[in-house]
């Protein structure tokens, strides 16, 4: 399994820097970041709509998932049988804890499901772009579930 996630992320491996796997992740997001105001404009997303949908799933998981979970995971493996997992929860209380700044505490609480839910699958499928699109659903979700006009 090593040498898989090591195939998947060659920047990260040819680095050999913490950080690698954000690196090699956020070379080809950064360009989309970067395009996405005119994405958003073009499509007539409005401003919240398109950080919610867009903005914010690509920059948090690039973040969570390709840089402190992999680090998490790179650093563990081989500490403990449960590196994955130890991995998936304290990205995930750092994903919470990060959205403690966006909303009341306890909905930033209830951020730590779908985060573990990303969490599992990045580390089953080494993806961060899948991750990306799940995030932006889930996003989607909330925001239709919330009332908020848009």
């Amino acid at each position: 399994m090593h040498s898989d996630r090591n195939a998947s992320l060659p920047l990260a491996q040819s680095s050999g820097l913490p950080g690698g796997a954000i690196r090699a992740a956020a070379a080809p997001t950064w360009m989309l970041v970067a395009a996405l105001p005119a994405l958003a404009a073009a499509a007539h997303l409005p401003a919240p709509l398109w950080t919610y949908l867009l903005f914010a799933p690509i920059v948090e998981e690039v973040v969570f998932r390709a840089g402190l979970q992999e680090s998490l995971l790179s650093r563990l493996e081989g500490a403990r049988a449960t590196c994955p997992l130890t991995a998936n929860v304290l990205t995930s209380i750092a994903f919470a804890a990060a959205h403690v700044l966006l909303r009341p505490g306890w909905l930033a609480c209830m951020t730590v499901l779908p985060s573990l839910l990303l969490g599992r699958v990045y580390q089953q499928q080494r993806r961060v772009e899948l991750c990306v699109g799940l995030h932006a659903l889930f996003n989607l979700i909330w925001l239709l579930g919330s009332g908020l006009p848009f």
